[in-house]
């Protein structure tokens, strides 16, 4: 029959092997842990769970007179010891290692390993000798004459640990401090509770507790930094598709130009003008790597529609239904989108093309949809151009604001583009 203390250091032990087999497991299957930490932590966990199930070992076996009972006790104690006195040095491991404080190291190595090896060869001792701890034939367990070498060696080892991180304080992030804070500090105070609490193994439960809330901070401080390299990724990607948009634009209305050159030089000229004013008050808006507000965009294809209104006059329409500007969207893409409908839709023998550009709220977001009367983009001699410029606007739309594309064409019937924007937070001003 166990007593109460022994079915509650069992829990202990239970729940202990339990938390480090799901830290093993979580730092596995973690897709945000580089591999340095993830290293470590399968290192601290693995220490962790043999030193939970040699202390779970010893403390269901301990007592009872069976010889497989003796076996297991005395394998359970030594595994336990052993696998415990690997945790210090593996946190002076990340002490040195995540630290930006540029210090003489060797002292502190020199020193954790000598009282390592210190800590190590006592425990060795105990194969043969009863000065430390030894289990009778009974299956008993005694504290030997030098036992309080074995603590002192763990104690100097946490001191040295805590020593390091105040000298290193300045060089650790701020989850970092807190990370290290808790695999130090939890388990000095459990040593000193299971002093006063004789037999209730209260250091193994903060050692447990620690690892699983160094863990966590870490691996929020991971995902931060994931998060934060996947932004800067899509906003490179987002670069990359708005400088091939860009000369897309210029070239088209270069060649608007060139049209007009033949047939109209004052309207020409006008174009050219148009063109120089949209170049010089945009360009800064067009290099943005964020999102612009709507209205802003609206002028950007505004200025473009008044190049092509010079040059295809009354088979051109443009109708504007704005019911709302107060949402923000990649630059460069409702411009596109216009100049698609243009370009594959108008046809000078054909009936007027008529473009109707039209924004409404929805719920959760806004839309803008843009339709127009041509032949429809997939029935276009040469759709490809199109499809290049609408994947661009496609890929932007998602990247920077989790929004996405629909089109609807059909032959003789047009094509209509919707782009669906979710919410985002208001525009802020310098004034704000």
């Amino acid at each position: 029959m166990y007593s109460v203390t022994r079915l509650i250091n069992i829990f202990i032990d239970g729940c202990s092997v339990m938390l480090s087999l799901t830290g093993i497991l979580l730092t596995l299957f973690s897709r945000y842990m580089n591999r340095w930490n993830r290293n470590y932590f399968l290192a601290f966990f693995s220490f962790l769970a043999f030193d939970s199930i040699g202390s779970t070992l010893f403390m269901m076996f301990i007592e009872r007179t069976e010889p497989v009972s003796l076996y297991l006790s005395s394998v359970g104690i030594f595994v336990q010891s052993l696998a415990a006195s690997f945790l210090m040095p593996v946190v002076t491991f990340f002490l040195v290692h995540k630290s930006t404080v540029k210090l003489n190291n060797k002292l502190l190595q020199f020193s954790v390993l000598f009282l390592w090896l210190a800590y190590l060869v006592l425990l060795l001792s105990t194969i043969w000798s009863d000065q430390i701890y030894h289990i009778s034939d009974m299956n008993q367990y005694y504290r030997g004459p030098y036992y309080y070498l074995l603590l002192t060696a763990s104690t100097l080892l946490m001191a040295l640990n805590l020593i390091a991180f105040i000298r290193r304080n300045k060089g650790y992030t701020s989850l970092q401090k807190k990370a290290i804070r808790a695999v130090i500090i939890l388990p000095m105070i459990s040593m000193v509770i299971q002093i006063f609490f004789m037999g209730i193994v209260t250091v193994l439960l903060g050692t447990s507790l620690a690892a699983m809330i160094m863990f966590t901070l870490i691996l929020h401080e991971q995902m931060e930094i994931y998060i934060t390299k996947e932004k800067e990724t899509l906003v490179q990607k987002a670069s990359i598709i708005n400088l091939q948009m860009r000369p897309h634009f210029i070239c088209n209305t270069l060649i608007s130009i060139y049209y007009l050159c033949n047939d109209d030089v004052r309207k020409a000229q006008d174009v050219i003008l148009n063109f120089t004013r949209y170049l010089r008050s945009n360009f800064s808006a067009l290099a943005k790597e964020d999102r612009i507000p709507f209205a802003e965009e609206l002028e950007h294809t505004k200025t473009y529609i008044a190049v092509e209104k010079m040059r295809y006059e009354d088979n051109l329409n443009i109708i504007f239904d704005i019911r709302c500007t107060d949402f923000l969207l990649p630059p460069l893409t409702l411009q596109p989108l216009v100049e698609n409908a243009i370009k594959y839709g108008i046809d000078p023998e054909s009936e007027p093309l008529t473009v109707t550009i039209t924004t409404q709220v929805i719920s959760g977001g806004n839309e803008v949809i843009v339709s127009d009367t041509g032949p429809g983009i997939y029935n276009s001699p040469d759709d490809s151009g199109s499809h290049i410029a609408l994947n661009n606007i496609k890929d932007r739309l998602s990247m920077m604001c989790g929004g996405y594309l629909l089109i609807e064409s059909e032959k003789g019937r047009g094509t209509t583009v919707t782009l669906r924007i979710p919410d985002t937070p208001p525009i802020k001003t310098y004034s704000e």
